[in-house]
């Protein structure tokens, strides 16, 4: 149901239930966690990619989960323990993540599409959170913008082109390219030493996740600690012998 597999440092990781719209039911869940677990605890797995088999990235949680709630089950604690299961859901990954969001991604599903460092989407997808329908309150993280995400924890949909307009999506192509351009901005990155490429996106993290703002010089000084640090490593070593010998520089994410 969940394909995983790894092939020059770039990890992919596929839903692979088209039959039911890549719905995420207790299986999808429980093997999705278990990914992107082996994902971070890979030494040869440096970025991934997350993609939907078929049409559609993810309609979401399965109608199970719906049908036993209405039997007297808590929905919520049934879904949501189960991904916090997922450390990609709980910003527990600290290796890039690109998401090829090959058609519609709805209520859970959308929540992972949302989840990447990098989006990269089809013409005809759309973002959609039909919860407040149901009765049910959202939260968003802090890369939104806060009107768009008032449309969507109200329902309202974004497809692709309004999506990139805002900033929710780093690049939007036609179906068939979806994972073949996820590829090759993968590649792009991964030509990149790899350590400062998560410590950079790492960094833009935790600032997207302060509550305060940070002086700018405080700021700078930690940011030339990372560097310092980052200098003594061997990957940085090499970028900059190949940067002077005009080569290609070999990583190994040491």
């Amino acid at each position: 149901m969940v394909d995983y597999y790894v092939e020059n440092h770039l990890c992919f990781i596929t839903m692979n239930c088209p039959e039911r719209r890549n719905a995420l039911g207790e299986t999808m869940l429980i093997e999705l966690a278990e990914a992107w677990t082996k994902f971070c605890d890979d030494d040869d797995a440096w970025l991934a990619i997350l993609t939907g088999a078929g049409k559609v990235f993810s309609s979401g949680a399965d109608k199970s989960f719906f049908a036993r709630a209405l039997e007297g089950e808590e929905f919520n604690n049934m879904f949501l323990g189960l991904v916090n299961k997922n450390p990609l859901m709980t910003g527990n990954v600290y290796k890039p993540t690109i998401m090829a969001i090959n058609g519609p991604a709805i209520g859970g599903g959308a929540d992972l599409a949302l989840r990447g460092d990098f989006r990269i989407c089809s013409e005809d997808a759309f973002i959609l959170f039909p919860e407040s329908a149901l009765g049910n309150v959202l939260l968003f993280w802090e890369d939104i913008p806060a009107p768009i995400a008032k449309e969507m924890v109200c329902g309202f949909p974004i497809d692709a082109k309004r999506g990139y307009e805002v900033g929710l999506f780093n690049r939007v192509v036609s179906k068939d390219k979806v994972l073949e351009t996820a590829i090759e901005f993968a590649n792009q990155l991964l030509e990149k030493p790899p350590l400062t490429i998560r410590r950079n996106i790492e960094i833009m993290n935790d600032l997207f996740k302060m509550h305060a703002p940070m002086q700018r010089k405080v700021l700078m000084d930690y940011c030339a600690q990372v560097s310092n640090a980052l200098a003594v490593t061997e990957d940085s070593k090499n970028a900059m012998t190949a940067f002077l010998d005009k080569s290609k520089p070999v990583f190994k994410a040491k």
